[in-house]
């Protein structure tokens, strides 16, 4: 077997500190991804939920003052 010289030993261990420098960012990016942070469709996910909410509360809002204005004409 032939030795290794300095010069295979620096890039062996380059190309390690690069390879562990793309899988952190890909283990960052990943975790983001989960907590929901940074996936556009997430994005776009939530705005969906949060307008749908929000159409909800405009509606149960609605159909309580048709209720209430149904129950005043009734009373008057």
């Amino acid at each position: 077997m032939r030795g290794v010289d300095d010069r295979e030993r620096a890039m062996l261990a380059q190309r390690c500190t690069e390879l562990e420098a793309q899988w952190d960012k890909k283990r960052l990016s990943t975790q983001r991804c989960l907590q929901g942070e940074t996936d556009p469709l997430n994005i776009r996910l939530l705005i969906v939920k949060k307008m749908r909410e929000k159409v909800a509360k405009l509606t149960i809002t609605k159909e309580v003052v048709e209720k209430e204005r149904n129950a005043v004409k009734r009373s008057c």
